[in-house]
């Protein structure tokens, strides 16, 4: 019976200590699947927050993108301001040259004549760098409301006062005789 009694208590402790190492592995994998858990909770956090990165950086992209098309239109707003200052001294020469003959009434009328057309030609130019500056300037409201109003203002008050010019210029210089 000893012998037996032996080998009893040997595979009594062997299933104690196998009971024992189940029970590690079981307390061990738990511990693993609460780490997994955790961690794939961790990951569809960052997933989600990736989300938000991205939508993010479209967001931004987008403005990056209307900022640069704002920044094309100033571009080109200002190469179509800066093709005015031309036009603008021409306007001023032309004007100054018309001042001076308007004064003198015995031989203005012949002199101004010419001075009446280079206005008129210098306000056609006006007119038309308003338009090409209207255009550039469409996508930028604030600047088209100031500077193209007050160049279209302009033009219409040069153009009412070429109209005068060249009503007084036909009172004094009437035409040939009929």
């Amino acid at each position: 019976m000893t012998l037996r009694g032996a080998a009893g208590g040997a595979r009594l402790a062997a299933a104690v200590a196998a009971t024992a190492l189940l029970a590690f592995f079981a307390v061990l994998l738990a511990r693993l699947d609460v780490r997994l858990s955790d961690q794939d909770a961790a990951n569809r956090r960052t997933l989600a927050a990736s989300g938000d990165v991205v939508s993010i950086n479209r967001s931004i992209t987008a403005r990056v993108d209307e900022v640069a098309a704002l920044a094309e239109g100033a571009r080109a707003t200002a190469a179509a301001t800066s093709a005015l200052t031309p036009v603008l001294a021409d306007l001023r020469d032309a004007l100054a040259v018309l001042s001076a003959p308007i004064g003198n009434v015995g031989g203005g009328a012949a002199a101004s004549g010419a001075n009446l057309e280079r206005v008129a030609s210098v306000l056609d130019d006006l007119r038309a760098k308003t338009a090409a500056l209207s255009a550039s300037a469409s996508g930028l409201p604030a600047q088209e409301g100031a500077v193209v109003g007050e160049l279209r203002r302009l033009a219409a008050d040069l153009g009412a006062a070429l109209a005068d010019a060249r009503r007084v210029r036909q009172l004094f210089d009437p035409g040939p005789p009929a």
